[in-house]
């Protein structure tokens, strides 16, 4: 959980005042929302998002890890993977992610780098 989630659950819920409060409660009971499945739902349909799961959350999740230039191993350690076949599966390649892979070789051709190019007859010659 990083420092916005942290600041938004405690502007959200208040100061915790002891280690048995709930982070999300029922506000008619105070009993404990165990589940989110029907609340995730609902979101969804106010939000007119069709054929959306819960569980899609992880590979969006695993993406924009990927997205910030994560290290794929930090990744699966995040996401509780002992395997890096199963990141993959949950990282995708964005658009956005594959051109800057492709702009930065732009930044590879320094010169110490590259290699000089010679033709044939260059070759050949020399």
């Amino acid at each position: 959980m990083n420092q916005v989630v942290r600041d938004a659950l405690a502007q959200r819920q208040g100061p915790i005042k002891q280690a048995t409060d709930w982070v999300f409660k029922n506000s008619r009971t105070g009993a404990a929302i165990c589940d989110v499945k029907k609340s995730f739902a609902a979101a969804c349909k106010d939000a007119k998002i069709d054929d959306f799961h819960f569980h899609d959350l992880r590979h969006t999740f695993g993406t924009r890890l990927a997205d910030t230039g994560a290290d794929p191993f930090v990744i699966a350690e995040i996401m509780g993977h002992s395997d890096l076949r199963m990141t993959k599966r949950y990282c995708h390649a964005t658009d956005h992610r594959k051109q800057g892979a492709v702009e930065r070789i732009a930044d590879y051709r320094a010169p110490e780098n590259c290699h000089k190019i010679v033709t044939t007859e260059e070759r050949k010659v020399g």
